[in-house]
């Protein structure tokens, strides 16, 4: 335990002051730079115990006038504590006094980070006992006034009694994943999209069978745990989070709250972290590896294993055969610090990498969210999406997280997956056409009977002169092909393949005569509007959310329109130029009113193209 009596002593080298009366530089080549601090010692050393501190929040103006590139950032001014500790928990007991006659509600905050927030009467002297969960090898203390932050506040700080708390092994070993929607857990509402987060347990535990449940010890929906008799895996990964913004929302503190001696800490970064135009999550690559200390010192303190993982490939080809690899800013400063310090690294981004130049622009289509119209009835207007996983790209990137750290850490267990160096031809190949009374008319359904060991499936369909029509991928044993315009009375062939990272399997054919066509031609439209990683709580006033839409060859150019739900007042807040369909596309609005999200665009004849309207919910 370490005490400190501050009325008998002045422990001035503790003390400091900060203030922020420089201004921001703004944005500066498209990049926000907020304020920085002026940290001074204390000057007055005969009156150490009195805080006085005050803060105020600024928002960081708008990029080149949009409105939603706007981040609200939070300064803290005045007096703090300092003093070094090492990244564990702490049970942390301050005695303070309200030196004025007016009731105070003020929050403690450590590590700039609010902990708790408390009341004091007038000249009331109170004990404030904290447990604190520290992530570096410091401790700074402050306060604000909850209920003004501007108003600031003085109280004088007494005594502090800083007590570390020592941690047991638990009984069964944890994984901890710390990641965003590349990694995250998704509901049935969100399938096929997945996370190798969520499929990790495949490889790692026995049968490939879990109990998962809800984790009680998380703030958000879709963390969970897996659970087998001899090993847990705790998924904590969220979509939208950066490694700073995971670290600002108090997401890390609760990893720390659990994370024990021996358990492992999985830390994957960098998609979020290259966003400039996300200020609140945006980190530059040259300061990366500040927040990821903060993950690695987390674990080690606690004597955990902290594993880095670089971030996984976009579907992103430099050209027709090789892909570029993904964040390699980023990467590379996870390999050299990981090499500088010793640490266990798994280069997700390289080995994804070489899985899609394997694959090819088209096969590597299969484990990416690009998803063809009517297929899902999640996406029925089909996807098309450069960033996310489908299952079978989650599998892929969860073994490569797990035979990567069973080499690492050999103590942990792996379970690979058997190996088809041959595949079945599929059979029991039917083309069924189904007459509905739906807007696309009659379509045909084609299935088929799962082939062991393949992990998507290619539709091919020819005409008569056995001339290829088109070319689709199926995860599933399923395909709906609904007719392009103009195509009917036609004799149509289809041939189904299985296929795997390995092999290929021969074709099975089926022939139906096509006596139909499509009711709605959909070469008009903008299909596939998805609006996801919707975010209600990190700003108070405002709700974040990003969209994707698959691209309409004809269009050069599309606008993102907002349209006010109770009036129908439109808001163009983004023009999206045709090569930058498949970017990421993140806004926020304000929150007060009910908003939908419509996507128009124009050929080069001047011909209007529009999507679904969609509800930000």
């Amino acid at each position: 335990m370490t005490n400190f009596n501050f009325e008998e002593k002045p422990y001035a080298d503790l003390f400091f002051t900060r203030s922020y009366s420089k201004k921001s530089a703004g944005w500066v080549k498209g990049v926000y730079q907020p304020r920085t601090p002026t940290i001074r010692k204390r000057s007055q050393p005969d009156s150490l115990v009195k805080f006085t501190f005050s803060g105020f929040e600024e928002e960081s103006g708008a990029l080149n006038g949009d409105e939603l590139t706007v981040g609200k950032f939070r300064y803290l001014q005045g007096d703090f504590l300092q003093v070094s500790t090492q990244a564990v928990n702490y049970s942390l007991k301050v005695t303070l006094y309200n030196p004025s006659k007016q009731k105070i509600k003020l929050t403690l905050v450590i590590n700039d980070l609010d902990e708790c927030t408390f009341t004091m009467q007038g000249h009331e002297t109170k004990q404030l006992v904290q447990d604190v969960y520290l992530s570096q090898h410091k401790m700074t203390l402050t306060f604000i006034n909850a209920a003004d932050i501007e108003a600031g506040g003085s109280i004088e700080l007494l005594a502090m009694d800083l007590f570390k708390n020592e941690l047991a092994e638990a009984t069964v070993p944890h994984i901890y994943i710390a990641s965003d929607s590349t990694a995250q857990t998704y509901g049935e509402k969100q399938f096929p999209q997945a996370g190798w987060g969520e499929l990790l347990y495949y490889y790692l535990f026995p049968h490939r069978d879990a109990v998962i449940t809800p984790d009680k010890n998380s703030s958000y929906e879709y963390s969970r745990v897996y659970s087998s008799g001899d090993l847990v895996i705790n998924n904590k990964s969220i979509g939208g989070r950066s490694s700073k913004s995971f670290i600002l929302e108090n997401k890390l503190r609760q990893i720390n709250k659990t994370l024990r001696p021996k358990d492992y800490l999985l830390i994957q970064w960098g998609d979020n972290d290259a966003t400039s135009i996300r200020p609140l999550r945006y980190v530059a690559a040259e300061k990366f590896i500040a927040y990821i200390k903060q993950y690695v010192e987390s674990a080690l303190d606690r004597g955990a294993i902290p594993v880095l993982i670089t971030p996984p490939q976009r579907y992103s080809f430099k050209t027709e055969t090789e892909a570029a690899i993904s964040f390699d800013a980023y990467r590379q400063k996870l390999l050299q610090y990981a090499k500088e310090n010793h640490l266990r690294c798994i280069d997700l981004g390289l080995k994804s990498n070489q899985l899609l130049n394997k694959l090819g622009r088209f096969n590597g289509r299969s484990l990416y969210m690009k998803l063809p119209y009517g297929q899902y009835e999640n996406y029925a207007e089909g996807i098309d999406d450069a960033t996310h996983f489908r299952k079978n790209g989650a599998l892929h990137l969860a073994e490569i997280v797990a035979k990567d750290l069973h080499e690492l850490c050999p103590e942990l267990p792996y379970y690979a997956k058997p190996i088809f160096k041959q595949l079945q031809q599929p059979e029991q190949l039917l083309a069924t056409v189904v007459d509905k009374d739906i807007a696309d008319g009659k379509y045909v359904r084609l299935s088929w009977q799962l082939v062991p060991g393949a992990d998507y499936y290619v539709i091919t369909k020819k005409d008569q002169d056995n001339k290829i029509i088109s070319q689709v991928l199926s995860t599933k044993n399923i395909y709906l092909d609904f007719p392009q315009n103009n195509q009917y009375h036609k004799l149509v062939i289809y041939e189904v393949a299985a296929h795997n990272d390995i092999t290929t399997s021969e074709s099975n054919t089926v022939s139906l005569y096509y006596p139909f066509k499509w009711k709605n031609d959909k070469q008009n439209s903008i299909l596939g509007l998805n609006i996801y990683e919707v975010d209600k709580t990190t700003i108070s006033d405002k709700i974040s959310f990003n969209i994707r839409f698959t691209e309409n060859p004809a269009v050069q150019k599309y606008k993102v329109i907002l349209i006010d739900s109770a009036i129908g007042q439109q808001l163009v807040i983004d023009e999206i130029p045709q090569k930058e369909v498949a970017e990421l596309h993140s806004y926020s609005i304000n929150k007060e009113k009910a908003w939908d999200v419509l996507i128009t665009g124009q050929d080069c004849k001047g011909n209007t193209y529009y999507s679904s309207k969609q509800q930000i919910k």
